[in-house]
Parts: structure tokens; C-alpha cells; sequence
């Protein structure tokens, strides 16, 4: 089994919905985001699983969407860690090469706290 790995920061603000709590105030992070692709079959030209410069094009454009963004205007779920990472993982899914899979989503708020996100085997 093979597994790639690219990640990204970005800055946002956000706060939490429903929620009874300092974060329910609108407040910022230093998102960074991380995706793993895995798969066994290596492109037989090239010797690739993906290439790194494509996995990072897809990241980057989504990224782009949410930077210096206020989150809750951008999308339409209560923006918890959780369901960020979860959103990051449907949009990135699709575009992933037939030989491979979107392993899995990792998103830190800062440094020490993260979530991630992985579907459950089928």
C-alpha cells in the first residue's frame, strides 16, 4: 500500500452555532489542513500513486475558497473541526484518480487540537 501526503494553512474565522461556550463568539485560527491518498496500484508509466502537484492544485483551490473568509458565510453547517474536516473530504474525494482513494482528512484549529475524517469501510 502506498500513501501520499500534502498539506496547507489557512486563516479563517469562525464561531460555533448551538453552542454554550467561549467559541460561540466569532474568533480566528491558523487552520492547517492535511489529505492522504492510499492505494496499491502505481501508474505503470510514471511509477505514481498521484502526483503530488496535482493533489496540491485541488487543495490549494479549495483552500482558496475559505481563506481570510469568515466560515459560517461560506458554508452551510455549523463549522466544527469535525464537519470541516468531513467537507474537505467530499469535496476532495472526486478527485482522486481511479487507482487510488482519499485515505483520509486531517484538520488542526491550532497545534495541539485536531479532527479528522475518514469514511468507514465499506
Amino acid at each position: 500500500m502506498y500513501e501520499l501526503t500534502v498539506e496547507k494553512t489557512f486563516d479563517s474565522a469562525h464561531y460555533l452555532e448551538h453552542y454554550d461556550g467561549d467559541c460561540a463568539r466569532m474568533h480566528g485560527h491558523t487552520y492547517k489542513v492535511q489529505i492522504c491518498v492510499a492505494g496499491e496500484m502505481l501508474d505503470e508509466k510514471v511509477g505514481m500513486l498521484m502526483d503530488f502537484k496535482d493533489m496540491k492544485k485541488a487543495l490549494n483551490a479549495l483552500v482558496d475558497t475559505l481563506d481570510h473568509q469568515v466560515l459560517n458565510d461560506v458554508v452551510d453547517f455549523n463549522t466544527t473541526a469535525e464537519l470541516l474536516a468531513k467537507y474537505f473530504y467530499d469535496k476532495l474525494a472526486p478527485k482522486v484518480p481511479a487507482n487510488a482513494v482519499l485515505k483520509k482528512v486531517m484538520l488542526w484549529e491550532n497545534p495541539t487540537n485536531c479532527a479528522t475524517y475518514y469514511p468507514t469501510p465499506k
